[in-house]
C-alpha cells in the first residue's frame, strides 16, 4: 500500500520597489517529494488554483497574504508573504509666508515650500513664480523683492509615481510710495486752496498737519481743503499698502507777505578827520572793545537754552534705570524746526522710552515752532509747540 507523509513544496517571491499599482507575487511549485503529487493551491482570496509550476497572484493592497499548498496525500505546506509598497497617496505640498496671500505688502516677502511623503519619498519636484519676475525657481525657500503681483506653482512626485500640484497666491508687494504732486490756488486774504494732483486709481488716506497742531485726516478721493492761515503744512499721502510720501507746503496768504523795504540813500561818506591819540585814549579803547567782547559772549549764553533728554529702561538684572542727559540749543527763528538726536546708546542698559523736555523759559520762546525728534536715522515726531505754552514742555515717545 503506497503512503505518503511528505508535505509539499513551493517557493514565493514579490517585487519591492514603490508602486501605485497592485502587486504581482509569484508561487513557485516543485515536485511533491511524497510522490502523490500536488493537488491544488488554496489562494488568500478563498478559490483553488490548479497546481502548476508557475501561479502569479496579484496583492490589492499593502497587508499579509496566506498560500496553502496541498498534495493529493492531504499534506498541507502553508506560507504568508506581506506586501508593504503599495503607495497610492499623493506627496503633501505646504507653503509658509512672511506675509498672507492676498494682501499687499510693503516689505520683501519670504517663502519657504515643504514637500513631503511619508509612504515612498520624494522623486522629483518643480518650483515656478509666475508674475513680474516669473520663472522656475532652483530652491524651496527664497524671497519676492520687487513690485508685483506673484502666484507660485508646484509640482511633486513620490517614489510610487503619484503626483501632486498646487498652486499659492496672489502674493503682492508694493513698497513705492505714491507719486503725489499739490498746488495752492486761488490764493486771498482769507485763504487758499490746497490741491492734489494723484492718478486718477489712486486709494489712500491723506493727513495733513495745519501749522497750529491740528490734524485734517481724509481719503485721497474726498480730499478738499483750504488753508485759511499761513504757515507750514504737512502733508502725508499713505497709498493702499501703507506706502507714505511726506511733503512741507508752506502757504503765505497776502495780508502776511513780507513788505518790501523802502529803497535808502547811500550814507555820505564823511571827510577825514585826523585825531591824535596819546597813550592813555589806546588803553581806554582796548578797554572798551574787550567789554564789548564780554558783552556779546554773555548774551550768547543768555540766548542758549537746555534741552533735557530723559531715557528709560532696565538693566540687564532687570531693575529700573533713568539716565539724563542735557543738551543746549538755540531757538529756531520764526517758521524753521529744531532738530533734537535723541539717539543713544548705553552699555547694559535696554531703553523703553525716551522723554524729551524743555524749561518753562525755553518753552515758552519757542511757541509757534516746531521741535523734530530722531532715533535711529528715523523722525519719530514732528511736533508744534503750541502758540499758548507758557509752562515746561514735554513729550514722550517709545524707544
Amino acid at each position: 500500500m503506497f503512503v505518503d507523509l511528505e508535505a509539499p513544496v513551493f517557493e514565493t517571491s514579490a517585487p519591492t520597489a514603490p508602486t501605485n499599482q497592485n502587486v504581482p507575487i509569484t508561487l513557485q511549485l516543485a515536485a511533491d517529494p511524497g510522490g502523490s503529487g500536488n493537488d491544488y493551491m488554496l489562494l488568500p482570496d478563498g478559490t483553488r488554483a490548479t497546481p502548476q509550476d508557475t501561479i502569479v497572484w496579484s496583492a490589492p493592497d499593502n497587508g499579509s497574504y496566506p498560500f496553502t499548498l496541498v498534495d493529493v496525500a492531504g499534506n498541507r505546506t502553508e506560507k504568508t508573504v506581506t506586501v508593504s509598497n503599495i503607495d497610492r497617496v499623493p506627496p503633501v505640498i505646504q507653503l509658509s509666508s512672511s506675509a498672507a496671500a492676498g494682501r499687499v505688502s510693503t516689505k520683501p516677502i519670504s517663502l519657504n515650500i515643504e514637500v513631503t511623503d511619508a509612504a515612498s519619498g520624494i522623486s522629483s519636484k518643480t518650483i515656478s513664480l509666475s508674475g513680474a519676475a516669473g520663472g522656475a525657481m532652483g530652491s524651496t525657500v527664497f524671497s519676492l523683492a520687487s513690485d508685483g503681483t506673484y502666484y507660485v506653482h508646484v509640482t511633486a512626485t513620490d517614489g510610487a509615481g503619484n503626483t501632486s500640484t498646487a498652486v499659492f497666491g496672489p502674493f503682492s508687494i508694493d513698497s513705492t510710495p505714491p507719486k503725489v504732486s499739490y498746488k495752492v490756488s486761488d490764493l486771498t486774504a482769507k485763504g487758499g486752496k490746497i490741491l492734489l494732483d494723484v492718478p486718477q486709481d489712486a486709494t489712500g488716506t491723506v493727513k495733513l498737519t495745519l501749522p497750529d497742531g491740528t490734524v485734517v485726516e481724509s481719503t485721497i478721493a474726498d480730499f478738499n481743503f483750504t488753508a485759511t492761515q499761513s504757515g507750514e503744512y504737512i502733508l502725508e499721502v499713505s497709498d493702499a499698502a501703507g506706502n507714505v510720501t511726506r511733503q512741507v507746503i508752506t502757504v503765505t496768504l497776502p495780508d502776511d507777505a513780507v513788505p518790501q523795504a523802502a529803497p535808502t540813500r547811500p550814507a555820505e561818506t564823511p571827510a577825514p578827520v585826523q585825531a591824535q591819540l596819546n597813550q592813555d585814549s589806546g588803553i581806554v579803547y582796548a578797554a572798551l572793545v574787550l567789554g564789548a567782547v564780554l558783552f556779546f559772549l554773555l548774551l550768547l549764553l543768555a540766548l542758549r537754552r537746555p534741552v533735557k533728554l530723559q531715557y528709560e529702561g532696565t538693566d540687564r538684572n532687570g531693575k529700573q534705570k533713568r539716565i539724563v542727559k542735557r543738551r543746549f540749543a538755540w531757538r529756531p527763528a520764526e517758521g524753521k524746526t529744531l532738530k533734537i538726536d535723541a539717539t543713544r546708546r548705553f552699555a547694559g542698559v535696554t531703553v523703553r522710552l525716551v522723554t524729551v523736555s524743555m524749561t518753562k523759559g525755553f518753552s515758552k520762546r519757542m511757541r509757534k515752532r516746531y521741535v523734530s525728534i530722531w532715533l535711529d536715522n528715523v523722525e519719530r515726531a514732528h511736533i508744534l509747540v503750541p502758540p499758548q505754552q507758557d509752562e515746561r514742555w514735554s513729550h514722550t515717545l517709545p524707544r
